[in-house]
């Protein structure tokens, strides 16, 4: 993947409010998806379900796109942007107007994030994975 990147387009857009309405509707009444806390808390709800472990790399990177949300929503300097990736493009956050955020460290793709768990449950918490992610592009 390379690092050039571009706003997302509003089929981009159109497609993280899709994958966002899929997560939400996991829960009847669907999840509120409209805050970080929300959506955090909805993810924390759903990877302690027994068929996350049944998700395939696309169901994961869906979590990762509701999960990039919840991180754009609550860091005001956070947007998505389109990269070039093998065979297409992908959705990254890109961190660059914040300034606690490391330079070198501006980018991040938090669908994949989540995909390269895929059988690893107990590594699928989204408020550790904050954390952790935070640690990791600290300036």
């Amino acid at each position: 993947m390379t690092d050039m990147r571009a706003p997302i387009s509003t089929d981009d857009r159109k497609m993280i409010d899709e994958w966002l309405a899929w997560v939400a509707g996991h829960t009847d009444p669907a999840a509120e998806m409209d805050s970080h806390d929300a959506i955090m808390d909805h993810l924390s709800g759903l990877v302690q379900q027994d068929f996350i472990e049944e998700y395939g790399r696309e169901e994961l990177f869906a979590l990762g796109v509701a999960w990039g949300e919840a991180l754009r929503l609550k860091n005001d300097e956070w947007m998505w942007v389109s990269v070039p990736a093998e065979g297409g493009t992908t959705l990254g956050l890109d961190l660059s107007g914040d300034p606690k955020v490391d330079p070198a460290k501006t980018l991040v793709t938090p669908g994949h994030s989540w995909a390269k768990r895929k059988g690893m449950k107990a590594a699928l918490d989204p408020h550790a994975m904050e954390r952790q992610l935070m640690a990791e592009v600290a300036a």
